[in-house]
């Protein structure tokens, strides 16, 4: 299902269309949602609000950051380079870091919590408290962004010898049955390399939850070196 429906979501973004304003809320408010992130969303919220209400209000702000993401901090010219795709990369970007969250809260919070083994407990959930307040803090969200774009466009470049920001204007091919081929070889590759980085996402999010001050300066160095590269 995740597959799935975000593959479909990328699809549907390679043909592109005209977009206006930095911010994730002002490009991509007519983009709908795909119904696997809905859902992830609706599971974070949900198991957030059952065993850590401390974390709640957290949350909130990293969604609402999420929502606000500036894409001016990441590129120049966002529009010029990914047109709507630039949608479908957020959401799976985010749905990483939804993944994330709902792994480190399950397996630290959840689980204990029905087992009434509560031995740290509050720590675990003054450390989710952390780690949201801190990935919604500053420009880490941009940052964290630009580094898993890079991680794509390196990772697409190398097996197809295309940058990502080629994709919406494949309609300047003139060739007909070049440009059939070339969205055909885009379109199996990228949806792929994406969520395959969007579960590294998971997993740096899901380790920074669970131990934030422990893996906060690795962090830290990991986006700053891929974001200024």
């Amino acid at each position: 299902m995740v597959l799935k429906d975000l593959i479909e979501k990328i699809k549907d973004s390679i043909s592109g269309q005209s977009i206006d304003n930095n911010t994730y809320y002002t490009v991509c408010k007519k983009s709908k949602p795909s119904e696997v992130y809905e859902e992830k969303l609706e599971d974070v919220s949900k198991m957030i609000s059952e065993v850590a209400p401390e974390a709640r209000p957290s949350l909130e702000k990293l969604l609402d950051r999420m929502k606000n993401l500036d894409y001016s901090l990441i590129s120049e010219d966002v529009k010029r380079e990914y047109g709507t795709l630039i949608c479908s990369l957020t959401e799976t970007f985010y749905y990483g870091m939804l993944k994330g969250i709902y792994q480190a809260v399950f397996n630290n919070i959840y689980v204990p919590k029905k087992h009434e083994r509560l031995f740290n407990i509050q720590e675990d959930i003054d450390n989710s408290k952390a780690a949201l307040e801190y990935l919604a803090s500053g420009d880490i969200l941009e940052r964290f962004f630009k580094t898993y774009l890079k991680e794509v466009e390196e990772k697409f470049y190398k097996e197809t010898g295309y940058h990502v920001s080629e994709l919406p204007r494949i309609k300047g091919i003139k060739s007909p049955f070049e440009r059939i081929v070339t969205y055909t070889y885009f379109i199996s590759t990228l949806p792929d390399l994406s969520l395959r980085k969007s579960e590294k996402v998971a997993d740096i999010v899901e380790n920074l939850v669970k131990h934030p001050e422990q893996y906060k300066k690795d962090f830290e160095e990991y986006i700053g070196y891929k974001a200024e590269k």
